[in-house]
């Protein structure tokens, strides 16, 4: 509306997602045919736009990117002549934009704050393997450290972005200590794991499975809920009704079959299955 009273002369149509799509289609269609000279629009348009004799692109802000903006003002000048890119800048978007541009970036203190972080990781992972292997005797020698990293901890305490955290991460497996790499990312998976025994207790089944015996050694107990014993009345009828024809949980009731609850760490349980 400014720019038709204003006198620009040739027509001016506008396009953005807030009009009808009929609306749009008309729009686009005027300044395709050269019935409008200029078309107010979102980049939406210039994206799928296929008109050769573009004279002119002007952004009334900053693109997102330099890579934007060659791609933007391109749709201009596509018949080989002469063209004109203008961008209309306003100060506050140059702060906007240059906070954008930085935020993916780490400064020295973030990243002595990272290395902290892992040393002390390491220390108490050789601390934890060390009281965890002592009880088994069949456990095998590792040359290297498992070390679960809780990303989101490492987010918070460093005040930056997830993928940062990947990127320091893959620096370190660039690293190598007489031709051995520092660091190996192994790749992400829940370390915190809880359990529910159904049929037995973790203590009778660590008699034949180690990997029951690595969870023992490394995890904590948080419940005992050990089946309660019967004898007698409804209740043992249920249950025997209930082992003879099946049922539900409800059925059965949730302390009928479980025999404690354990957490663990999957890292810690692998660093003694080795």
């Amino acid at each position: 509306e400014q720019l038709t009273g204003a006198g620009i002369e040739g027509g001016v149509v506008y396009y953005h997602g807030g009009l009808e799509r009929g609306q749009r289609e008309r729009a686009q269609g005027q300044f395709i045919r050269g019935k409008a000279r200029i078309c107010v629009a979102t980049v939406a348009f210039g994206m799928g736009i296929n008109k050769a004799d573009v004279r002119g692109v002007i952004h009334m802000c900053l693109p997102q990117s330099p890579e934007n903006y060659v791609q933007e003002i391109g749709r201009a000048g596509r018949d080989g002549f002469p063209s004109k890119a203008i961008c209309l800048i306003l100060q506050d978007e140059v702060c906007i934009r240059h906070s954008l541009a930085h935020s993916d970036g780490l400064s020295f203190s973030q990243i002595r704050a990272f290395v902290s972080l892992i040393r002390e990781m390491a220390l108490q992972a050789l601390v934890e393997n060390h009281s965890e292997t002592s009880g088994l005797d069949d456990s095998p020698l590792r040359a290297n450290l498992d070390i679960a990293m809780p990303i989101q901890y490492i987010v918070e305490a460093l005040d930056c972005k997830e993928e940062s955290v990947e990127t320091l991460v893959s620096i370190l497996e660039e690293i190598s200590h007489l031709g051995t790499p520092v660091a190996s990312l192994e790749g992400f998976l829940p370390d915190n794991a809880v359990i529910t025994l159904k049929r037995r207790t973790l203590q009778d089944l660590a008699r034949q499975e180690l990997v029951a015996r690595c969870i023992i050694e490394c995890g904590a107990e948080l419940s005992k809920c050990n089946r309660p014993e019967v004898s007698g009345g409804s209740m043992e009828l249920q249950y025997q009704n209930v082992n003879k024809n099946g049922g539900t949980a409800s059925q059965a009731g949730f302390h009928a079959y479980a025999f404690g609850t354990w957490q663990f760490s999957v890292v810690g349980c692998t660093r003694l299955l080795g």
